[in-house]
């Protein structure tokens, strides 16, 4: 949607095409001098007035982190700014307590700010004002953790009980609002009170100014039913009631939090083959197309169900939401507005943080529940492909990001090893020696592995590590095992490992790339050595010219 800029005197808005201000940069009521301000807002929306509202809302916070610098160093006066103005505003910003990366980040907005006024605003920021101060040191991303299964359990089932806890709430006060009800005294004035407050704001809770010059008491008799907060959550969703949902959906979903936050009232369609099935639909616009999760239709608590009881209960603001946010699913009523909006993304921190410290829960932002989905949903399943649909990832390699294979339970990597240990030929040939390896007729059953080398006898624990009479569970690794049998002179073989040599080179590439290099050295560094260093240089020029050919035409699955 394209945003129409109103400029006033130390201000300036941006209109949708409804007419309703989207968002509103104020200079007015900042202690710094009118040219100062006025060059400050001319600055963001030439640099910033091109991006989206909450990239320009972002930009501004950190212009105003600039104002209070002067503010502090009393420089909010002083026009022209002094040409030493970005050296003061890096010492100012080294002794905030800020980290390395918040630092960095402020300091490239603000310097952007300052080099736009001096081209532009010269009677603000003089031109011979110097913007060579030193870089801070950016802090090492923490790694974010995958949640357990645990967790997520305790989660959902603490939203779920606050979620019927506000529909309660909710019905209680629709039900002092019908005359059909039998109310105790103190409901029955309750319900006048409610009653009398929807009046007066025609058919919306009127804001505090308007309970003050009311008539009849109003004002006392709010105060003596808990408030003007707690009446207007009797018959509204408030800002802090969409966090359980909210976070419900991400939870089952794995979506980006950003784009859920945006999610609307069609999101919910049916599955066109099956009518056990429907899909919770979601826009993600860097991903440039739509998002889904399918669930079973009918479940309790499955998200489409807990999308569906929030628009039940909000239909009521509705038509009182500005045109940006009418079709927004968490549409709520902040306890000190009368407009309904969404929630902003920090509004939704706070809320995360006391509820996390109110139940005491680990630690966990909403970006989290992405990467627990995928774990969670690719050490059920054992392959990549679920987390990937889950995920709407168009990639494996973008999913596989999230489910670095370094981080995965012993578990798993002895589940993929065996997986990969068991994509042998299929083909069992039967070779004759003796016990000292001479031939000797139908002496023992002879086995080509994933890797293909030969092997003696692959169920009799040659690796040390797998019982007798179970087959070997170290097949990937046979090279190093006593057992391995490799004819330098058969090309079909000598194919294989050529073609097992690609596939390893092309994992220890990924391995470099996505950060699983250590589970590569643990399970395929020997492997790939001796193949390098023991076997190619003892093949013949003619085995090899042929085995290159046929390695062309075989295909080793990717290596994880």
């Amino acid at each position: 949607m394209s945003h129409r800029r109103e400029f006033g005197e130390l201000c300036y808005s941006l209109i949708d095409e409804h007419g309703h201000v989207a968002a509103k940069f104020d200079c007015s009521k900042m202690d710094v001098a009118p040219a100062i301000a006025k060059a400050l807002l001319r600055a963001h929306a030439a640099l910033y007035g091109h991006t989206a509202i909450v990239t320009q809302t972002q930009n501004w916070r950190l212009i105003r982190k600039f104002v209070l610098c002067l503010q502090c160093l009393n420089l909010k006066n002083r026009v022209p700014l002094a040409a030493s103005v970005a050296s003061d505003f890096h010492i100012w910003l080294k002794g905030t307590g800020l980290n390395g990366s918040t630092m960095q980040s402020t300091q490239n907005t603000v310097l952007s700010v300052l080099r736009w006024c001096s081209r532009n605003a010269f009677d603000v920021v003089q031109q011979k004002t110097s913007f060579a101060v030193p870089p801070f040191a950016r802090d090492e991303p923490r790694a974010r953790e995958a949640l357990s299964m645990n967790t997520a359990v305790t989660v959902l089932d603490i939203c779920y009980s606050k979620i019927e806890i506000i529909e309660a709430r909710i019905l209680k006060g629709q039900a002092l609002l019908s005359d059909e009800s039998d109310h105790s005294p103190g409901d029955a004035e309750t319900a006048k009170t409610l009653r009398d407050l929807l009046l007066l704001g025609n058919g919306r809770i009127p804001g505090q100014r308007a309970v003050a010059r009311a008539k009849q008491n109003l004002a006392r008799r709010v105060v003596d039913c808990g408030g003007l907060g707690t009446l207007k959550s009797l018959v509204c969703v408030t800002t802090s009631d969409i966090l359980p949902f909210y976070l419900s959906v991400i939870v089952q979903t794995g979506g980006n939090p950003m784009a859920i936050r945006r999610l609307e009232v069609d999101c919910i369609t049916t599955h066109p083959l099956r009518s056990d099935i429907e899909y919770l639909n979601w826009e993600k616009p860097r991903a440039g197309r739509v998002q889904r999760v399918d669930f079973p239709v009918g479940k309790k608590w499955a998200a489409p169900n807990i999308v569906r009881r929030l628009l039940t209960m909000n239909s009521g603001l509705r038509p009182y939401a500005r045109a940006a946010d009418s079709n927004s699913v968490f549409l709520s009523l902040g306890l000190r507005t009368d407009q309904p909006t969404v929630p902003s993304v920090q509004s939704l921190h706070n809320y995360l943080f006391e509820f996390i410290e109110e139940n005491g829960l680990p630690d966990f932002d909403f970006e989290d529940w992405r990467l627990t989905s995928a774990r969670l949903h690719h050490e059920a399943s054992g392959s990549i492909e679920v987390p990937k649909k889950r995920l709407n990832h168009r990639d494996t390699r973008t999913t596989s990001l999230y489910t670095s294979i370094d981080k995965f339970p012993e578990t798993l990597h002895r589940a993929i090893t065996r997986f990969q240990g068991q994509l042998a030929t299929g083909d069992v040939v039967l070779r004759s020696r003796d016990s000292k390896g001479r031939s000797a007729a139908g002496a023992e059953k002879v086995a080509g592995t994933v890797f293909g080398f030969d092997c003696s006898n692959p169920f009799e624990g040659a690796d040390g590590v797998t019982p007798v009479g179970v087959r070997c569970e170290n097949f990937t690794r046979c090279s190093t095992c006593q057992g391995a049998i490799v004819p330098l002179d058969d090309p079909k073989i000598i194919a294989r490992i050529l073609a097992a040599k690609a596939a390893l080179e092309e994992a220890k590439e990924r391995a470099l790339r996505r950060g699983w290099m250590p589970r590569f050295i643990a399970l395929y560094a020997d492997t790939l050595e001796i193949i390098n260093k023991e076997i190619i240089p003892a093949i013949t020029p003619p085995v090899m010219k042929q085995a290159a050919a046929l390695a062309k035409l075989m295909k080793i699955p990717d290596l994880e």
